[in-house]
């Protein structure tokens, strides 16, 4: 029996490419809610509302108490989603280069940021909020597509947004990722290097955590820091990790408490739900959308059935 304050209870975890999906942490388990790969995630508990960027068909999913649903858009190789001021959300389009604002009032998207033409010359990736502007990180302003491609290493940055050309924040950074803003500041993953980055208001930013892995994947609860570490596939040189791993970091410290192996091989969001209550409702919710969304799924595919075996001939119309 595991303790209710196992330190990894109550976290959400997405896992993109193979062996993806969505993940809950819960009373000593790593338990699978859906195997759809996914890239960002994010959740508001006084909205009670939930999104998600799928890979397969870049589908934004919207989870609330009403259900979930799901909408497509010209938004290829969906990697980030933001909650942004009331009905808002921000996206990445990591092939166009662009970040794209999308209203759930409207169900339509109301403006785009592009920072380049050539097509995933950039490799646009997380989102987060900066001192109260949402801001995006990128692998380098590189000319061609994937010109990033083994060009990684002290070109990536982070910026806002809403600036032409984009307001670089913090510049020098490896193949960066996951923005976690905080009351006075923000973490920043500097993935390629296998470490996490802090910057105060004076703006510095400083290594303040080194793992022994393809860091991605930020939450903060009570003093501690989840960071996800990926078995990287291209990038962190003598890389030790296997599968993903989450490791708890003591704020205070700095030091690492614990580390959770997981049945996958990547992360890319942790939101670490703050309750027992909030936690099972959210899981609760998300749930019930997969299994709405199935047994759409269901009848869709028997309608399908049924009007071709409606048009198809019987035996004794083929003479049999």
């Amino acid at each position: 029996m595991v303790a209710s304050n196992w330190i990894f209870n109550y976290l959400i975890i997405s896992a993109p490419n193979e062996s993806g999906g969505l993940y809950a942490c819960f009373d000593g388990q790593v338990l699978p809610m859906d195997d759809r790969p996914t890239c960002g995630i994010d959740w508001s508990s006084e909205r009670g509302v939930f999104v998600r960027g799928i890979q397969q068909g870049d589908i934004l999913s919207i989870t609330t108490t009403e259900g979930t649903r799901e909408y497509k858009g010209a938004w290829y190789d969906i990697h980030d989603v933001l909650l942004g001021e009331t009905e808002d959300i921000y996206l990445v389009s990591t092939y166009h280069n662009a970040i794209i604002r999308w209203s759930r009032s409207e169900e339509a998207e109301i403006d785009r940021w592009i920072s380049a033409d050539q097509i995933d010359s950039w490799h646009v990736n997380c989102l987060g909020k900066v001192h109260g502007k949402v801001c995006f990180s990128a692998f380098g302003d590189f000319h061609s597509t994937r010109g990033y491609k083994n060009a990684t290493k002290g070109r990536g940055f982070l910026a806002e947004v809403d600036q032409n050309p984009p307001q670089i924040i913090s510049g020098g950074l490896s193949q960066p990722h996951s923005i976690l803003g905080t009351s006075d500041g923000y973490w920043l993953c500097n993935s390629e290097m296998g470490d996490v980055r802090y910057a105060g208001r004076d703006g510095v930013m400083d290594p303040e955590i080194v793992l022994d892995g393809y860091t991605r994947g930020l939450a903060i609860r009570d003093g501690v820091l989840f960071v996800g570490l990926s078995a990287s596939r291209n990038s962190f040189e003598g890389d030790p990790v296997r599968q993903a791993k989450i490791v708890a970091i003591d704020l205070a410290t700095k030091q690492e408490i614990s580390r959770l192996s997981l049945p996958f091989n990547e992360v890319y969001g942790i939101i670490a739900v703050p309750k027992q209550d909030l936690f099972l409702k959210l899981v609760a919710q998300i749930l019930t959308g997969e299994r709405l969304r199935l047994l759409r799924q269901r009848d869709s595919l028997l309608g399908k059935l049924a009007a071709h075996l409606s048009q198809s001939p019987r035996p004794e119309e083929r003479g049999l």
